[in-house]
Formats: C-alpha cells, structure tokens, sequence
C-alpha cells in the first residue's frame, strides 16, 4: 500500500498490508475516519500450476491502516488457524489446508453502526471451513468479527479449474 501526495506525488508512506508471501489486492479500498480498509486475496492459485508449488497456505484478510501514516490499527483473517499439512500430491510434494477465504472485493463502511461488509471467496483447499463463501461484519474499530453468513456450504476450489464464477444472475423479462 501507498500513501502519495496529491499535490506533488511525493510519497508519503508505504506498508505491505498482507502478510503472506503472495497476498495482493484486487478491491478498492475504503477510506473512513483517517482508516484505510484493504482487502487482501492471494494469487497462490497461479503458483499452484507448478506441480512442485506446496498449496496451498494462505488466507483471505481485511486490514485496517492508520491513514495518516500507514501503521496497522487491525488485522481480521477470514481462515483463524493457520494451514497445516493435510496429505501428499501425487508427486509427493505436500499439500496444506485450510487455505483461501480470499476478500476479491471493497469492503463497504456502515457508519451508522460502525461495521465493516466483506465478501469472502472459495477455499483453495480441504478442509472446507465455515468462513469462506461468505458474508461478514465487522467491527469498524477493532475489526472482530461480528457476524458470518456462509452463502456456499463447505465448498472448496479444485486448484486444477477455472476460475469460478462468483456470481450468476438470470434476469427475467
């Protein structure tokens, strides 16, 4: 993440918001009260094309930055406990889990109640976990969680598909 100067482009700060190797950010983030609200998803499912690429160990995560000068206020993992090993590829390399619960999008901000929305993707790997597939709040201050509602039970993403459509809609006439 960086923090620019409007006037100059002058850098003001820079902080890697995710801590795994291979989190990035795909979804706008929202700004409120001197917070910067990232979401964080990983790009571990293009590593995990290479057969030899231990899969998969990462989590979906929202952060909250101290706007003024990029410090962390909060860290929310979608996953809670970390990725262990759960078997063997069939080339021997091990294979980890749970992993995933990615946040592709913008958090929305409710200033009203002070809450933070995120939508969490697909696990990448078993075991499927009850945090992924899902909507949750947030607390906009701490970043506990509030509340989760799993819209896709215990579903977890092949590494060797497409990639999956979040959303289908059929509209009627």
């Amino acid at each position: 993440m960086y923090a620019l100067d409007l006037a100059s482009g002058k850098l003001i700060w820079q902080v890697r918001a995710g801590e795994h190797p291979l989190s990035a950010v795909t979804g706008s983030v929202a700004v409120y009260q001197n917070k910067v609200i990232v979401p964080l998803t990983s790009f571990e499912l293009v590593s995990a094309q290479d057969p030899n690429f231990p899969c998969c160990s990462s989590s979906g995560e929202v952060v909250a930055l101290n706007a003024e000068n990029g410090s962390f206020i909060w860290r929310h993992r979608v996953i809670k406990e970390s990725a262990k090993i759960q078997g063997q590829k069939s080339n021997g390399q091990p294979f980890y889990g749970p992993s995933g619960g990615i946040v592709w999008c913008s958090p929305s901000i409710d200033a009203k109640r002070g809450l933070v929305y995120i939508g969490t993707g697909e696990n990448y790997t078993n075991p499927a976990t009850t945090t992924s597939d899902a909507i949750q709040t947030l607390d906009l201050k701490t970043g506990k969680l509030i509340w989760t509602y799993q819209a896709t039970f215990m579903r977890p993403m092949r590494t060797t598909s497409t990639p999956c459509t979040l959303m289908r809609m059929k509209i009627l006439p």
